[in-house]
Formats: structure tokens, C-alpha cells, sequence
């Protein structure tokens, strides 16, 4: 079926109040007219009778109409005979003009009348490969509903729920019903980078929604009780000692949010992550390289593919280099390639969306300069790029950043030191490193200034200078903020926990205690995750008894490590994962969700 997404619409005669075939379509006289909004389409009974189940039952029963030459036929409120000439012209033609504004009137008329799968699924994919972005999603979420069309409906739904950072500040947002809203900001996979922004979601719709609403009125009293009942629901506060009263109080009160009044009164959300693996390759495949993104639980062990990696490089080999990080549903992608060469370079930053359904890989922007074995983090809306080597195996010390929004690149201070693969994370509106050494720099994005923590406030308990850091997370652990740093000597793993403190790094944990994994495995990455530390881990050498696939190198096991008791889990075998060189947390989406918006009253 040929699919044109032309904008207008050209009607097949001058007169249109009158619709039939032309000859060429199908030349026999019609048997049958269809009143459709006064309109009348003379048509065929065999041809409706194949393509809707809805005219077979009708014609092939004992109902009134199935003798009738004149039908009279009555559609949804929200279409027109238009949305049905459209539909009547693709069962004759199998050619069919789909565009965002007919679509939603199309799938309509199709549910209605039953019309064969094939075309149902044409418009429902058209739906997913068009409407599910900032404009439409809201509207095709809920329309979803309305025809319980439910895999759309998931799809949509995950979008919305990933995006909100985004769409709070769309006009559909502001157009959402009071239910609608309720339903949107209580779901528990929001996906909130501040609760401050869910207040100003809800302070958005309301200013939206009270235009034409007097204060002093019933209407407006009975508004202010629902949206407390709903700031009650959907914000997250500190205790309960009438933090809801006063962010309603200001959510009303005319003028801009002051959000000083209650923003040391907002908790910070605990957010469910998945585990998903970039640059991967699964059992039992052999492929060009590491093609695959898998995902990956930690409750089975078990790794499955969820998307490809061939979007940017379609042969990628088994050592990329790559720098990868994650912002909401985002994951962005810079530099690297399969080799070191011209031609072998990932020249663009790219940016995977987690939540879409397809076409998820997009390029934001050309990198400023080439770049491999680099770092790359993001605070707020700017990517950080620095480390690695530049053309020529040339090192590189820069430190440049690209505003997302603007799409545009600075040049910043120069990193103190320069580090291959870099082992840095962000806090706050920091970005910290930590070098072989174990000293630790810090990079403030607001005042653009490197700091260096060169000093341990205890030097007895500063690793020896053969345990080499290979990854840092910053963690909670009791109520301290302290950063785990996986790292590694010939022997073994261990994890400890630092803090900064005074200019000086200190263990956070006695030395004794700090978790260890000795051989037989070595590392094979880490991701920090709902508070906790995954380790993956390799085989170093071949075990009888070894769960799964007995292969020297590929990964093989993972634990778990749990900040606030300083301990690691039992191994968990891994199962159809070969190997993975980028392993990063993203926001947990269910498979499914229950279809239907909250009755809010």
C-alpha cells in the first residue's frame, strides 16, 4: 500500500456533494448509496463487503439496511465525510494520502467499520512514526484511550513520561483536562530532574486555566481544592507539616512562582533505573563488532537486544573508545571509532532516545575536534567533553562544552592533568575526575574554575599506588555524600568510598572494610544503579563448573554493591551477554501500562 503524506486534499469530483469511482478505478455501474453529513457516495457493496466487516455483517444479515439502496450512515462527532471519502478512496485504490491532521479521524471511521487489519495498522504505524513528539503526544495518548488502541498507547505514554521536562512548557500540556493532569504528573515513572519543575508544571496549567475563572467565585474555590488535592498527590515534600498548603498558596498567588517560600521544603525523588549495554555483542551472534544495544536485568542475569549501534558506525569492530552519558532519556554518544584513522573517526555527537518507540539514534552536532578515549558528562543542558586523544594520537587537554540548546561550543579551562579515559562524574554543578594517582579535580560549571584535592587527610589510608581507579559514582551512604571509585591491582577488585573534605580526600570506610573481589575474574565495566554499584566481571581463566558459556574474556558475572552496608552480593551469572564496553543506567519504563486517565474529583 503506497503511503503519501501530502498536506491537501484534492477531491475527486468538482461537486462535493457527490462522490463515486472513477471508471478507472472501477467501472461497474454502483449498486449502493451512502449518506454520509448530506453527502452521498455511490459505491460498490462487494468492494465494502471485502474490505469492513462491519458493511459484510450489514449485507449479509437480515437487517433492514441489507436491501436498502440508500443508507444513511452516522460517524463520531470528531469526523466528517471527508476522513471517510479518504478512507473509501484507499479500499478502491490502495492508495492512501495520511497526514497528522486526517489521521486521527481515519483511525476512527477504520474501528468503526472494521475495516481489514492491513489498513488499521497503516494508520496506527503512520501514528507511532509521526505523532509521537512534543506536538501530538498528549493528544494521542488520550486518544489511545478513548479506542483502547493499547501498544500505541504504551508507546505514547513512555514518551510523555520521559519527556515531561520538555512538554511541561508546551501548549498541550496546558491544554490536558484536570484529570488528564492528575493522571500525567502522579504516574510514578515520571521522569523529574527537579520537583521544583513539577510545581511549575502545575502552576503553568493553572495560570493557563484560570484566565476566565474569577477569584472569588465557587468555581475558582472548587479548582483550588482539586489542585491542592493534586499538589498533595503529585509533590514530593519533606514531613508533612503543611508544605502542601503553602506551594498551593503560591501556585495561586497572582504574579510569578516565588519558589523560595517552599523550595527547602521539596524531597528529592528515588528514581527505578534500568540497565542497558552500548556497543555490546550478544550470544550467540558473531557480527561485525560490538552492533548491539542490549538491556539488560539484574534480576535474571539475562541480556537482550533492544536496539542497533550500525546507525553510526555500520562495521564497529570490538574497541570504539567511545564517551557515552545519560541525561533523563537521553543517552549521548561522542567520538571514538573502530580504529585510529581519517576515516575511522565518529566525528558527531549522537543522541539516543530511550522512550521512542523506533528512530531512536539522532545527530545533535558535529564535534568541535576529533576525539577518542575521552570523558563526557552532562550538567544541566551542556555536555562537557574532555581527555582522550586527538588526531594523531595527540593528547588533549581541552575542556570544551556544547550548549544543547543554543548548539554551540566553548572552550574552557584546561583539565590540570591529561588522563586516558578519564574517570569522572558530576555532583551538583560539579565534574570530578580522579587521576592514577588518586588525586581528585573538581570543574564548578557556574564559576568555571578547576579545583584540585591533592591531599589525603590520612595518608596511611591512601590506596597504594597499584590500585589504579577505573570508574567513580557519587552515592549516599547514612547521610553522607561520598563517591564510590571502583578500582583495580593485578589481584583484585575493590570498591571504597571517599569523600572530600577541607581540600583533602578521606576514606569514607575503614580499610579493612572495603569491598573486594579476588580472582578468578577481572573487570569488564561498572554502572551505577538506584543507589547501588553493578560490577560486571570476566572470566580470567576457564572454570568447570562456570554457569553459561565457558570463554575466557567474555563477561560473565555481576555483583552488586551496596553503599550503605559496604558489602558486595553473591555473584549473579550473566547470561547471552559476550561483552559490552558501555554500560550506563537509564530511567526504568514498564513494558505495559494499565490504559485508562485517573478519575480526578
Amino acid at each position: 500500500m503506497d503511503i503519501s503524506m501530502s498536506n491537501t486534499i484534492e477531491p475527486v469530483h468538482n461537486n462535493n456533494t457527490v462522490w463515486s469511482p472513477l471508471s478507472l478505478w472501477d467501472p461497474r455501474p454502483t449498486d449502493l448509496t451512502l449518506v454520509v453529513d448530506s453527502r452521498k457516495f455511490h459505491l460498490h457493496k462487494d468492494v465494502l463487503i471485502k474490505s469492513s466487516d462491519y458493511f459484510s455483517a450489514m449485507f449479509s444479515s437480515q437487517m433492514k439496511e441489507a436491501t436498502k439502496d440508500i443508507i444513511d450512515l452516522y460517524l463520531p462527532e470528531s469526523v466528517d465525510s471527508e476522513h471517510f471519502r479518504f478512507l473509501i478512496e484507499d479500499l478502491y485504490t490502495g492508495e492512501l494520502k495520511i497526514t497528522t491532521s486526517n489521521v486521527f479521524g481515519l483511525v476512527q471511521i477504520a474501528q468503526m467499520l472494521h475495516v481489514c487489519p492491513t489498513l488499521l495498522s497503516t494508520y496506527i504505524n503512520f501514528m507511532k512514526h509521526n505523532l509521537i513528539n512534543e506536538t501530538h503526544c498528549f493528544e494521542l495518548m488520550y486518544f489511545c484511550v478513548s479506542l483502547n488502541i493499547q501498544e500505541l498507547y504504551c508507546d505514547t505514554r513512555r514518551f510523555c513520561l520521559a519527556h515531561f521536562s520538555e512538554l511541561r512548557h508546551s501548549k498541550s500540556f496546558s491544554n490536558l483536562s484536570l484529570s488528564e493532569l492528575y493522571d500525567y504528573l502522579s504516574d510514578k515513572c515520571l521522569v523529574v530532574d527537579n520537583e521544583v519543575n513539577v510545581v511549575k508544571a502545575i502552576h503553568k496549567w493553572v495560570s493557563a486555566n484560570t484566565c476566565n475563572i474569577h477569584p472569588n467565585t465557587d468555581k475558582y474555590d472548587i479548582l483550588k481544592t482539586q489542585i491542592k488535592k493534586l499538589v498533595s498527590t503529585c509533590v514530593l515534600v519533606q514531613g508533612n507539616d503543611g508544605a502542601h498548603d503553602s506551594i498551593t498558596e503560591a501556585i495561586f498567588r497572582s504574579g510569578c512562582l516565588q519558589t523560595e517560600q517552599f523550595q527547602g521544603s521539596l524531597a528529592k525523588r528515588t528514581r527505578q533505573e534500568d540497565v542497558f549495554m552500548f556497543w555490546s555483542l550478544l550470544s550467540p551472534t558473531n557480527p561485525d563488532g560490538l552492533v548491539t544495544i542490549a538491556k539488560f536485568s539484574l534480576e535474571t542475569g539475562v541480556g537482550v537486544k533492544f536496539d542497533s549501534m550500525t546507525d553510526i558506525v555500520e562495521k564497529p569492530g570490538f574497541n570504539l573508545s567511545s564517551a557515552l552519558c545519560v541525561s533523563g532519556p537521553y543517552v549521548y554518544l561522542s567520538g571514538g571509532g573502530p580504529a585510529f584513522g581519517k576515516i575511522n573517526w565518529i566525528k558527531q555527537v549522537w543522541m539516543f532516545d530511550m522512550s521512542k518507540p523506533c528512530s531512536r539514534w539522532v545527530t545533535v552536532c558535529d564535534l568541535i575536534e576529533f576525539r577518542r578515549s575521552h570523558a563526557m558528562v552532562i550538567v544541566g543542558k551542556k555536555l562537557y567533553i574532555f581527555g582522550g586523544f586527538g588526531k594523531f594520537r595527540c593528547k588533549n587537554t581541552q575542556l570544551h562544552s556544547l550548549d544543547l540548546v543554543k548548539g554551540e561550543w566553548e572552550a574552557l579551562p584546561l583539565t590540570p592533568t591529561h588522563e586516558i579515559n578519564p574517570v569522572a562524574t558530576t555532583f551538583d554543578n560539579k565534574i570530578f575526575y580522579i587521576c592514577k594517582d588518586w588525586m581528585v579535580y573538581s570543574f564548578d560549571t557556574i564559576t568555571k574554575v578547576w579545583t584540585g584535592w591533592n591531599q589525603w587527610e590520612t595518608v596511611p589510608h591512601r590506596p597504594p599506588v597499584e590500585t589504579k581507579p577505573i570508574a567513580i559514582f557519587p552515592v549516599k551512604s547514612g547521610d553522607s555524600d561520598c563517591f564510590a571509585v571502583v578500582a583495580f591491582t593485578d589481584n583484585c577488585i575493590q570498591i571504597p568510598l571517599i569523600c572530600l573534605l577541607r581540600g583533602a580526600v578521606k576514606l569514607h570506610t575503614n580499610e579493612e572494610n572495603i569491598a573486594k573481589v579476588t580472582n578468578p575474574f577481572t573487570y569488564a565495566g561498572s554502572v551505577a544503579i538506584n543507589g547501588k554499584v553493578a560490577v560486571f566481571l570476566t572470566c580470567a581463566k576457564i572454570e568447570e563448573n562456570f554457569y553459561g558459556e565457558n570463554e575466557i574474556n567474555s563477561i560473565h558475572k555481576v555483583m552488586i554493591f551496596d553503599p550503605e552496608t559496604n558489602l558486595m552480593n553473591d555473584f549473579l551469572p550473566v547470561q547471552n551477554v559476550k561483552k559490552a564496553q558501555s554500560i550506563l543506567a537509564v530511567p526504568y519504563f514498564p513494558t505495559t501500562f494499565k490504559m485508562g486517565a485517573l478519575d480526578f474529583k
